[in-house]
């Protein structure tokens, strides 16, 4: 549809022990899997951006109830190309940031010029 969509940032902005939490230094997901107790099982949630606002909504809802298993971490990927890379991005922040659960942004990198693959993981470091 081509249609951008952009996450609230005044929902994230909210403050919650959650949200606290997630303000803690990112780790590896490699090193949390290499963590785990012998024979513990891990759970991970992958979404995909959704294509309307109310998806997005149902999305933040969804991540929300789920983090209640406490995933070992979650993942948003994006369309090919990057068609969804700058949601992507918000939603992983938006996500980490309110449910204090490590996210993932799922890059596919097939067919991409270097630049836009570099501006995505520039925003994501900075995020």
């Amino acid at each position: 549809t081509g249609r951008r969509h952009s996450v609230d940032r005044k929902e994230a902005s909210g403050a919650s022990a959650a949200g606290i939490h997630a303000t803690m230094e990112a780790k590896k997901i490699t090193d949390k899997i290499a963590a785990l107790p012998e024979g513990k099982p891990a759970v991970s949630f992958e979404y995909y951006p959704p294509r309307t606002d109310d998806g997005v909504a149902n999305l933040m809802a969804r991540a929300s109830r789920m983090a209640q298993q406490k995933p070992l971490f979650m993942d948003v990927t994006w369309g090919a190309g990057g068609s969804s890379s700058a949601l992507t991005l918000e939603l992983c922040t938006k996500i980490q940031a309110n449910t204090g659960v490590e996210t993932n942004m799922h890059l596919t990198c097939t067919n991409m010029e270097s630049e836009k693959i570099d501006i995505a993981l520039k925003g994501a470091k900075e995020a």
